[in-house]
């Protein structure tokens, strides 16, 4: 903040206060910081990729993805948006959009990250987010979660049944 106060007229000092909120997961302070910048500097493709991210650690999928497509239009080959927005996408069950997304971001990275080909490669071999073991798993946790025991084995059990090799389910 007394970066802010000395130098007003510079971007990063408000992207960085607006980082360590978002690192605090106070999501909505950090998306104040990141729309001053914005205003600051609207033609940076920073801000809008920056809110995105606020907006996405706050749950707020279409959000996110909506500032995605602002700091695309400044920046087309953001690799980290791409992944971010796919992560977006997917959290929405629009998984066919996020291996589009998560596709042209390996595309586009000079090396793309280990864990992103992982992942695509798992959302290839679900590409219905309804057969993601993942999924089945958060449902089986939120079933233990209430104590139903007999759901969640049933749940794991049809989520067994649905997962393909080289899963270990």
């Amino acid at each position: 903040e007394d970066l802010i106060d000395r130098y007003p007229d510079k971007l990063d000092a408000y992207l960085g206060r607006g980082e360590v909120a978002r690192a605090q997961g106070q999501y909505d302070e950090a998306a104040t910081w990141f729309e001053r910048a914005q205003k600051l500097a609207p033609d940076d493709y920073r801000p809008p990729y920056y809110l995105s991210l606020a907006a996405n650690g706050a749950k707020r999928y279409e959000e996110a993805i909506a500032f995605f497509d602002q700091s695309f239009a400044l920046n087309p080959k953001n690799t980290g948006a791409l992944y971010y927005k796919a992560t977006a996408l997917n959290a929405l069950g629009r998984r066919a959009e996020a291996i589009a997304s998560l596709s042209q971001a390996i595309e586009y990275h000079a090396r793309p990250p280990e864990s992103w080909q992982e992942l695509l490669a798992k959302w290839q071999r679900y590409p219905d987010y309804a057969q993601d073991p993942d999924r089945w798993w958060e449902r089986g946790q939120a079933a233990e979660k209430e104590k139903d025991w007999a759901q969640a084995a049933a749940i794991y059990s049809e989520g067994a049944g649905k997962a393909l090799s080289p899963d270990d389910y």
